[in-house]
Parts: structure tokens; sequence; C-alpha cells
């Protein structure tokens, strides 16, 4: 089998060859590629190590897996292209919301991955933790609405936020306020909290009109769903806040059996935090308490795993029947 991940260098990039490895996923021919720079570069596979290549679609011959790990705008112009030599999982926004595109989480909807045509979409991070919980509760109870407040890691946007992090967090130990010059957040991340994720679109953020789209595209439903979605000072893992407005009135026990019995998440008698679940492949949920209307969960998971990498991976062994 031949597999190749094109943002080879990138976060996601790199955890989709980490997450190949331990899966023991068959590729037997596995290449990595970058659109720009990365090139040259050494990504590490087991024991094995894999120098990364630039990508010339024209020159590249037919794979049966090709993962793409690159940002919107490049991969609306690469991804048809790159369909013809190979199915593609993209895990990028580029194709989310086309109707032809499935939109697959494969502990949800995983039958979907068998319809595509030639692409299939990877949600975003913040969308896939959410509805592995919440899928199982609205098959059994019905979800009439989603009110979530979501605290998403740096990770999320990539490297470079990664490393603006780091730099600022240098300041804030010396006592002195962080440097958020050139910084690829609009205010200063270290020691702060930012309520602005994407573009303004309308009233919602471009993060959080995602989490509204995604979320029904995915439930084939018409949830309402009323997200605030804010960036944190954490390196892995995203959490978020949830409140379902339920058609029935389950118990707590009532809920968290349906959620024992769901496959890809692991219910915590406490809580979890990002910290404790990073490079984990889970979706953890916690703070579980009922209301007259509903119930409130506590959603952690690794955004870099579940949230991308892990997810892409579990949609090709759908597709390999494994």
């Amino acid at each position: 089998m031949r597999v190749a991940v094109v943002g080879a260098s990138g976060l996601v990039g790199k955890q989709i060859f980490e997450v190949l490895f331990e899966r023991e996923f068959p590729a037997q021919e596995l290449f990595a590629y970058s659109t720009r720079k990365g090139a040259g570069e050494k990504i590490r596979f087991g024991y094995d190590q894999i120098e990364v290549e630039e990508l010339d679609i024209e020159k590249i011959t037919d794979f049966d897996f090709i993962f793409s790990a690159v940002g919107k705008k490049i991969a609306r112009e690469i991804v048809p292209k790159l369909k013809e030599k190979g199915v593609v999982i993209d895990n990028s926004s580029a194709f989310r919301l086309d109707p032809d595109v499935p939109l697959v989480v494969p502990e949800v909807n995983g039958d979907k991955a068998n319809e595509h045509n030639g692409i299939i979409a990877n949600p975003n991070c913040s969308t896939i933790q959410l509805v592995v919980p919440v899928a199982p509760i609205h098959r059994r109870f019905g979800v009439e609405e989603i009110h979530i407040s979501t605290y998403q890691s740096v990770s999320g946007w990539g490297k470079d936020a990664l490393d603006q992090l780091n730099y600022e967090l240098e300041f804030l130990a010396v006592g002195e306020d962080p440097d958020a010059k050139g910084s690829v957040f609009p205010r200063a991340i270290g020691g702060n909290v930012i309520p602005w994720i994407g573009d303004l679109d309308g009233d919602l953020t471009g993060e959080e009109r995602k989490l509204v789209l995604e979320t029904n595209k995915i439930l084939e439903s018409e949830v309402r769903v009323y997200p605030f979605c804010v960036r944190v000072p954490v390196r892995i893992g995203h959490a978020e806040a949830v409140w379902l407005k339920l058609k029935s009135k389950p118990s707590r026990d009532e809920v968290i059996d349906v959620l024992r019995s769901s496959p890809g998440v692991v219910v915590d008698d406490g809580y979890s935090t990002p910290i404790e679940i990073a490079g984990k492949d889970d979706v953890f949920v916690g703070r579980i308490h009922t209301t007259e209307e509903g119930v409130f969960l506590w959603i952690v998971a690794d955004n870099l795993r579940k949230g991308a990498a892990t997810n892409a991976v579990q949609i090709a062994e759908i597709l390999r029947g494994s």
C-alpha cells in the first residue's frame, strides 16, 4: 500500500506519521511532501526517518491514500489535483461543507466515508471532540440545543503559535509583559485568553461558525448551536464546557451509561485537563450533571491527535476495511 502525507513538516503532518506507526497502518511505501518550506527535513517514523520532498503533483505516481495537512488556501488549489492520484483525506476547512464531500468522524458517521468521490474531509478539531460524545446522547435522548464555550490550545493554530507562546512565557518568567509584536495572534497569548479565533463572520468568528455548520452536517440534524470560542495559553489539548438542551429528561446515570458504551469516549468520575490527555486518542468527558432541561459536560481531547491526525488515519482504516 502506497501512502503520502502532504504538509508533512507541520504539527499535524508529523502527528500523522506517528499515528500511522503506532496503529501499524500497512503502508509498504510511505512518502512525505511539502508544498512550501520543509523540503529536506527528516520526519521520524518509528525508528526510521523519511525525508520530506517538495511536492510536484505532475511527477508523483498513484497512491492508495493521500493525507493532506495543508491550510485552506493551498488545499483548494492542490486537493482537486491530488485526488487524481489517490483518495485524499483533507484536514483543512476547504471542502468540509461541500455537499459532495463526506465530513467524517468514524465513531459517529464512519459509514459516510465510503460515499466519497475522491475527497473526504476531516472536521475541525473542536467539532470532532464535541460530536463524539454528543452524537450518542442525541440518538438516545434528542438534543435540541448545544451551548458551548471552548478553551483551545495554541497548537490548533500551528507551529508558529507554539513558538509564540513559548517566547512570551520567557518574558512572564522574569516578571515582564510579553512581547506580542509580529505574533500570529491579535493580542498577547502568554498569561492571557483571547475570545477570537478566525475572522469575524456576522456575530460569530470563523471557528464558531465551523462548530455550528460542521456539527449539523455530521449529525444530519438542525440542532441549534450557540458557540463561544476562546484561545488559551495551553500548548496541546482543547477543552469544552457544554450544556445540552434535551428533548427527554434522563438521569445522570442514564447519560453516563450511554457515554460509557460509546466508542472513543472515556467517562471521568471527576474531570480531565489538557496536560493529562496529551498524546491520547480518546475524548474525555467529565463534570457530568443533569438539570430539568438537559445535561452539562466537560469535554477534553488532544487536538493534534483525535482532533486531526488520529481521526484522519481512522478514516483510512475504514476505507481499507480494517
